[in-house]
């Protein structure tokens, strides 16, 4: 099937399909999230810098490419995390990072299941909790009411 764009521009949010990425036609939708409406709280130490759920039926032959605008700015040796919902285990996985590079515009991930995607980054003020490990849930910040 041929490719295609879609996109949220007041949210920043674009998902480019590649062509081939579906064999039959597909609906997509894009919901814009906020820290208020993620479906869990992130893990004690994490913010979000945008989130998203991205829907559609199956599972992508080929990556969709991702492009979030940031709620907030992104310093140059800031880690960034993506991470999934993973509502069967009720927690968020670590499925890519990336390093900041001063004033990024847009933070680009590649996604081929849908769910509900957030790029977050540790807190920036008090103690970090422990660095993310792709493939693995995300951790919190040990002995506080919401760690993981």
């Amino acid at each position: 099937m041929g490719g295609g764009v879609v996109s949220n521009t007041a949210a920043g949010i674009v998902l480019q399909v590649p062509a081939g990425s579906f064999d039959a036609p597909r609906s997509l939708a894009l919901t814009p999230l906020s820290g208020q409406t993620l479906p869990a709280l992130l893990p004690r130490g994490w913010s979000p810098l945008q989130a998203i759920s991205v829907e559609f039926e199956g599972t992508a032959g080929a990556p969709l490419g991702l492009s979030l605008r940031p709620w907030d700015a992104v310093l140059a040796d800031e880690r960034i995390t993506f991470v999934r919902w993973n509502p069967d285990d009720f927690r968020w996985d670590t499925v890519a990072s990336l390093t900041g590079g001063g004033g990024m515009a847009n933070l680009n991930f590649a996604v081929s299941t849908a769910g509900t995607y957030a790029a977050v980054v540790a807190d920036r003020v008090g103690n970090s909790p422990p660095a993310a490990e792709l493939g693995e849930p995300l951790r919190g910040l040990e002995g506080l009411p919401g760690a993981a």
